[in-house]
């Protein structure tokens, strides 16, 4: 059964299932992460705010409790995703490097 996600205001850039596939994480360029139940395509808890600009990457950790996240605002961030709050410093890309292509 095809169950269409919705709750996002901008594209989705990435998506990821959690290691046990009960969750699924989406990112965005309306600057948010969404959890979900793929089973029933409902959202699980409010999305993850902070970021000033598109979210391009999700990934859980191999346990599936946290999840990374980096977006165009230079900014990586760890997820708890039992407290759903930011773990530790949000971590910022410099903006004097040189990206080589």
């Amino acid at each position: 059964m095809r169950v269409p996600l919705s709750g996002h205001t901008g594209a989705v850039k990435a998506v990821a299932f959690s290691p046990d596939g009960s969750r699924l994480a989406t990112a965005s360029d309306d600057r948010t992460v969404r959890l979900w139940d793929p089973a029933t395509g409902k959202p699980v808890g409010e999305p993850l705010t902070g970021y000033t600009d598109t979210v391009n990457v999700v990934a859980f950790s191999p346990d599936g409790t946290r999840l990374a996240t980096a977006s165009d605002d230079r900014t990586v961030r760890l997820w708890d995703l039992a407290t759903r709050k930011s773990v530790g410093a949000v971590l910022t890309a410099r903006t004097d490097v040189i990206n080589l292509p």
